[in-house]
């Protein structure tokens, strides 16, 4: 037979239905209360699965500004007093209208009481016409290192994100990457030719993490030129999350074409360039990134005011404008470049000279080599100039009272090898006589003891 409970009494019953329906009421509100008081914050890894799904989706167009974080999206620029007005009588900026304290002037410092012009729109122009690409493209900064901050300051969120370097590279990278909080992997490099190993950085990028993956072509110290099909490959396998930088600061003594014109058909490309190689401005301070224009709207938004300063400015217009100098400098250091790969060699004159040499010299000079000269106390430097032919000295005359060879047992006063000697003691005295008849002195010595 079943067992059949036993029935609660109704008081129990009604007190348990009231505690349950306030529990439930109590954790509900909980819930509500703490939404209300503490939202919840987006993480790093939050916004890395949107960016992720966002860009895996095919309704939405992808756009290189959705990788920037999202504070740099939202930054509003800062308003230079040269993006409305540049001539006339400019009151708007707190300038000297003097003009600057320099005498005399020329043509690029009487403009200098003036601020530059924030965008450099003349050196982008000349820039574009260089690379083959378009000024909107365009980014100029003080040097190439700028750029490089700036893509790790806007694409990177700090203690979040992380790039991928290849050395041995430029070691900007890493600094640029600890300035800003932003981890560093390393990818090894091809062990005999020292090229990109797609395979390994592939390996080594993270799908949610990388955002940046730095290559030097020609490499820096490798100098080997990464081809465009190998570049073109690895930007394609590459995480839709994630930018290729390639660093061409040598790129104008290479025969490998730049990879610049494919910037607007790769949006998630960025190409480095600078004035301190091959045009020689390394005190000048010029460096330029071309990349899509969203990301260069970017760079723009973060940059300095006023960036480059008008005597650069002035500098890279010249030498952009006429690039005679440039070709002839390449073409100098390409046929040196070419010369140390060959043999070396000593030139057909020196080698006859050094044979005449040879004949003229005797044979022991020649085969022998230098002995290392002995110091003067050394006495086998006394024997070695005794075995030489040595003149005799001539005899001189003492003078009378002459001291210098007290305490010398010798009779003659021929030149010798120099001997030091010391003072005779104070109890003895010299006398000297010199007879008319005879050149040589006698040299008599008395001994005389005091009392003592």
């Amino acid at each position: 037979k079943k067992k059949q409970a036993l029935p609660l009494p109704s008081a129990m019953t009604t007190t348990m239905g009231r505690s349950a329906v306030v529990c439930a009421a109590a954790a509900v509100g909980g819930f509500v209360l703490g939404r209300y008081l503490f939202p919840k914050t987006k993480t790093g890894d939050d916004d890395d699965e949107e960016d992720v799904g966002s860009l895996s989706s095919s309704s939405s167009p992808f756009s290189v500004s959705m990788l920037a974080r999202k504070n740099i999206r939202e930054l509003e620029p800062y308003r230079c007093a040269r993006d409305d007005y540049e001539e006339g009588v400019l009151l708007d900026a707190n300038e000297n209208a003097m003009g600057p304290a320099l005498k005399p002037l020329s043509k690029e410092l009487k403009g200098l009481h003036r601020y530059p012009d924030p965008y450099q729109r003349e050196v982008k122009e000349l820039v574009a016409e260089f690379r083959g690409v378009s000024h909107e493209n365009v980014f100029v900064g003080v040097g190439s290192d700028e750029a490089i901050d700036l893509l790790f300051r806007v694409f990177c969120e700090p203690r979040v994100h992380d790039v991928v370097i290849m050395p041995p590279t430029y070691g900007m990278y890493k600094v640029s990457a600890a300035a800003n909080d932003v981890a560093v992997r390393k990818a090894p490099l091809e062990g005999e030719t020292f090229d990109v190993d797609v395979e390994a950085v592939l390996a080594t990028v993270s799908m949610t993490r990388t955002r940046l993956v730095f290559v030097t072509s020609p490499g820096n110290p490798t100098a080997r030129c990464v081809s465009r099909d190998r570049l073109v490959t690895l930007l394609e396998k590459l995480p839709k999350t994630c930018l290729l930088v390639v660093d061409e600061a040598y790129v104008d003594f290479s025969d490998v074409p730049s990879m610049a014109p494919l910037v607007n058909q790769y949006p998630r490309l960025v190409v480095l360039h600078t004035l301190s190689k091959a045009f020689g401005l390394a005190g000048a301070r010029v460096g330029t990134a071309i990349a899509h224009p969203n990301a260069v709207a970017l760079m723009n938004n973060l940059k300095a005011p006023y960036n480059m300063n008008s005597l650069t400015s002035a500098v890279a217009k010249t030498a952009l404008a006429d690039r005679s100098v440039l070709h002839h400098t390449v073409a100098a250091l390409t046929a040196e470049k070419a010369a140390l790969k060959k043999k070396p060699r000593r030139p057909r004159r020196l080698r006859r000279q050094s044979l005449s040499l040879r004949r003229q010299l005797p044979p022991r000079q020649v085969q022998r080599p230098p002995q290392r000269q002995a110091p003067l106390h050394d006495p086998r430097r006394q024997r070695r100039r005794r075995t030489l032919p040595r003149r005799p000295a001539p005899l001189r005359r003492m003078p009378q009272g002459h001291r210098r060879h007290q305490g010398r047992k010798r009779t003659t006063h021929r030149q010798a090898s120099p001997i030091r000697t010391r003072h005779p003691p104070p109890s003895i005295i010299t006398e000297e006589w010199r007879s008319s008849s005879s050149t040589t002195t006698v040299i008599v010595r008395s001994f005389f003891f005091s009392p003592g």
